[in-house]
């Protein structure tokens, strides 16, 4: 084979390599988390779920992007529960369940994201970083390890997202540098365990 030919060659595989890892590829990393892999598929699916079930509700959710929404909050999920897990303590899905269920946030207690098995997962982070105030506010929690152990966590996102902003702990949108989820709050523990 000519070394034209064979260059031309590399140069397509190249390009057909190239453009399959810019795809949505189910295995596709959306984010990392210490050593926990968010994949794309898995937000991708959540977030068709959460996008249909707050579409009832154009006024104040008409321009939600979901994926960011749902990336937000698996992203904050994993950094919670790993936290959690350095001191001990583990939040279940019953937890969550009665916590949602008490309506902790009168504004999204009237949807169905929790209870329904397409966006259950991607309420976690949204439910648990409630969990985390009443923890610390009863005395169950260890502040100062569980911040600690949060801050030392590292958080990988694909640029295709944004970038993750430890400062705020948000997903920041490539774009705007804003927070990219309406409804992903930056996370704010100042103040943990001060009731």
């Amino acid at each position: 084979m000519s070394i034209k030919r064979t260059v031309t060659v590399l140069a397509v595989v190249a390009l057909a390599v190239g453009l399959s890892a810019c795809s949505g590829n189910s295995g596709s990393m959306a984010a990392r988390v210490g050593d926990q892999l968010i994949t794309e598929a898995q937000i991708e699916s959540q977030a068709l779920g959460v996008e249909e079930i707050l579409s009832v509700d154009p006024e104040n959710y008409g321009s939600l992007n979901g994926t960011n929404f749902v990336l937000q909050n698996d992203i904050l999920a994993a950094m919670i529960d790993q936290a959690l897990d350095d001191v001990g303590i583990q939040i279940t899905d019953d937890d969550r369940s009665s916590y949602w269920q008490s309506a902790f946030d009168p504004a999204m207690a009237e949807y169905t994201l929790w209870d329904d098995p397409r966006t259950h997962d991607a309420m976690r982070g949204y439910i648990d970083y409630a969990l985390i105030q009443t923890l610390a506010n009863d005395g169950s929690l260890d502040t100062e390890a569980f911040m600690a152990s949060f801050g030392a966590l590292s958080v990988e996102v694909n640029p295709r997202y944004g970038q993750w902003d430890a400062s705020q702990g948000t997903v920041t949108s490539a774009v705007s540098g804003q927070a990219s989820g309406q409804l992903a709050t930056p996370v704010d523990f100042a103040g943990l365990g001060a009731a």
